[in-house]
């Protein structure tokens, strides 16, 4: 992804599907000016607010947050993201399947 804040992927998904801010605000009851700090990164919305808007945008969750450091929560999962960045996609798909592989339960 381009962008790494989930607020400048949503705006231009919205913006693609024609969805306004009054649209997000009806859906998720909230005041336009609200959902206005939420899509310049003033406020974060709850999960549920972020579905929402996800799903109007024409997005899956991850793909409109998922690479945003700000919901990575502990310092090993920023220490993980920042040490992935540099990977090529094919280096990437290998380090996945290994942490995959290790956390599939053992057949003893």
């Amino acid at each position: 992804m381009s962008d790494t804040k989930w607020y400048d992927r949503a705006r231009r998904a919205l913006r693609g599907a024609g969805v306004q801010w009054q649209d997000i605000a009806t859906a998720t009851g909230v005041t336009p000016s609200a959902v206005g700090h939420w899509l310049s990164g003033r406020r974060e919305p709850s999960v549920e607010e972020l579905t929402t808007i996800a799903k109007m945008a024409g997005l899956s969750l991850d793909e409109m947050c998922g690479d945003d450091p700000r919901f990575l929560t502990t310092a090993v999962d920023k220490a993980l993201f920042d040490a992935t960045r540099g990977l090529t996609d094919d280096q990437k798909r290998v380090l996945l399947a290994a942490a995959e592989a290790m956390t599939k339960p053992q057949n003893r």
